[in-house]
């Protein structure tokens, strides 16, 4: 919907990335494929340059001191004279793969039934609802009406008014909330990982933030100095590698 949106009211776009500025003419999806192929060309001109760098290199090395000496002082006087192309400083899409615990059966995971949900009065009427093991659902409305309310009742977080709410025995619930919360934000993320998971080895916690997103440079700073996206990356890398078979994200 919001992609939708955005090519209907989209003339011009700025994108905004790693201290620079690019202006870009169309809709949102003539900039998202106008990207793409720039970094692609980018790249592909990169690398084709490095090949280039490594193979001078080598024949300078091999004749700087024999009989083509004078064509490797030729080529080294080219390499000094070379604009070089910076390396790209776009990175790869995170990669998110949840580690699923397989012990949900088929049936029933969650049942509501007859649910009051708010605080001093209730914010919605009774709720009765299923989700079966497999399925995906989404709870939309305005805001203010009860979203976050019905689901942090659900998790146990606020107390029901009324009704009851019922998770098979082998539920294991992973939950991602947009508060974002952390027990120490002056760690920096490998610390907060690696004294969640205390048996991982630093090299594998820094793999696994690499995959989440978390550039080189941030994974050593306090959480708390990190933008929300990057906060949340951090989050995202703990639910990762919880053992879940429900997943909440609010």
């Amino acid at each position: 919907m919001t992609r939708l949106f955005l090519d209907y009211v989209t003339t011009h776009i700025l994108d905004v990335e790693f201290g620079t500025i690019k202006k870009y003419t169309g809709s949102y999806q003539a900039f998202l494929k106008q990207k793409a192929h720039l970094q692609e060309s980018y790249s592909r001109e990169y690398t084709k340059q490095q090949r280039k760098i490594s193979e001078t290199e080598a024949y300078i090395r091999k004749n700087k001191a024999g009989v083509n000496s004078k064509m490797a002082r030729g080529r080294q006087k080219q390499l000094d004279r070379l604009e070089r192309i910076a390396p790209p400083t776009f990175h790869e899409k995170p990669r998110f793969q949840f580690k699923e615990k397989n012990d949900l059966v088929s049936g029933e995971s969650l049942v509501v039934s007859d649910l009051l949900v708010g605080y001093e009065k209730p914010l919605l009427p009774k709720l009765n609802f299923r989700v079966h093991a497999g399925e995906k659902f989404v709870i939309t409305g305005f805001n203010g009406i009860g979203k976050s309310t019905l689901l942090k009742t659900i998790l146990g977080e606020n107390k029901a008014l009324g009704g009851e709410i019922h998770f098979a025995k082998n539920v294991h619930i992973g939950y991602f909330e947009q508060d974002l919360v952390f027990d120490a934000k002056e760690m920096t993320p490998l610390q907060y990982i690696q004294n969640k998971f205390k048996t991982k080895s630093v090299k594998e916690v820094r793999q696994i933030l690499a995959r989440s997103g978390i550039r080189a440079e941030f994974v050593d700073r306090p959480i708390e100095t990190l933008s929300g996206g990057e906060q949340a990356k951090v989050k995202l890398t703990e639910l990762l590698l919880l053992e879940t078979n429900f997943f909440n994200f609010r």
